[in-house]
């Protein structure tokens, strides 16, 4: 099925719709990721855009095209048959201008651009660290970092927004990289207290978050009753349910400090075990050397054996 032909009402509209148009590279990236990832907001933190930046590049696509491309509903955005049509053209145009891209920078001895993808509940904290790796891999190339959930990243590794993720999940990932295990503790605040035998506030990630999964897991086979008292959509907000004392949740044995603690009224706790880190390439992205530093300082910082 072929685009339909649409009907401007006035003698300037059909006049634009005669002309050659030349459709800017970032706008069917900026479609392409809606559809992969279905949700304005995340779109908006991979391109690093504001929402209304995305509606408005949207709108604009539309326009051009004289088509409507997404309709939005509760549950996200859903392509039209146009849309659908668009979506095929856009990623074969996306995926021929990165390998030019790619081949003319490597011919002239420049490295790649990266767009690396960190869980933020697990890694937020080594950020840093780890985007001075991606940008020692670089040489002459740029770099951007997104934080979110791995269910999130994972999305937009798909949908071809970034080159490499570093994630977590409960066991081992088809076609990635095992990093290292990553020993869980159960958190809270030094002041929070429970009674014995009461039913036990779970504060957790929104979603379907490894950290989530794990902690309900380990509940339930404990036959332990848990009700979740807080749910966090971001690494900041879940450490501030923890520390402002609305529960306990899981974090990486390694995040535990003075404002992170064991909680001591909890001993009899069913261990959470670990989760698994992992990393996702890109087929022929060539980051395997970043990913083997990554490897070597997660061992490091969680204090696993390879």
């Amino acid at each position: 099925m072929r685009p339909q032909t649409s009907r401007p009402g006035t003698a300037a509209a059909r006049k634009r719709m005669s002309e050659n148009v030349n459709i800017e590279i970032e706008m069917l990236r900026t479609f392409a990721s809606l559809v992969e990832l279905r949700s304005f907001t995340l779109v908006a933190s991979v391109t690093g855009r504001s929402q209304s930046a995305v509606s408005q590049q949207l709108k604009r696509l539309e326009e051009m095209l004289g088509q409507q491309l997404l309709r939005r509903s509760a549950r996200g955005v859903k392509l039209t048959e146009q849309g659908r049509i668009l979506h095929e053209y856009a990623v074969e145009t996306i995926n021929r201008n990165d390998r030019i891209f790619r081949d003319f920078r490597s011919a002239l001895g420049l490295g790649p651009s990266l767009r690396l993808g960190l869980d933020e509940h697990v890694l937020s904290r080594e950020v840093g660290v780890l985007a001075h790796f991606g940008k020692a891999s670089l040489a002459a190339g740029s770099m951007s970092v997104t934080q979110a959930s791995t269910e999130e990243l994972l999305r937009a590794f798909s949908g071809g927004q970034l080159d490499v993720v570093i994630g977590v999940a409960t066991g081992s990932v088809a076609g990635a990289v095992d990093l290292c295990r990553v020993p869980l503790s159960w958190v809270a605040s030094p002041r929070f207290r429970i009674a014995p035998h009461a039913v036990i506030p779970l504060v957790a990630p929104m979603g379907s978050h490894p950290l989530r999964n794990a902690a309900v897991k380990a509940l339930d086979q404990a036959k332990q009753p848990w009700e979740l008292r807080y749910v966090a959509n971001s690494a900041t907000a879940l450490q501030a349910g923890i520390v402002g004392g609305h529960g306990i949740g899981l974090l990486p044995s390694a995040m535990l400090d003075e404002r992170l603690v064991a909680p001591p009224d909890l001993t009899h706790l069913p261990s959470p075990g670990a989760l698994h880190a992992f990393a996702l390439m890109q087929r022929g992205a060539g980051f395997e050397g970043l990913v083997e530093e990554v490897r070597s300082h997660l061992l490091d910082l969680f204090m696993v054996e390879a």
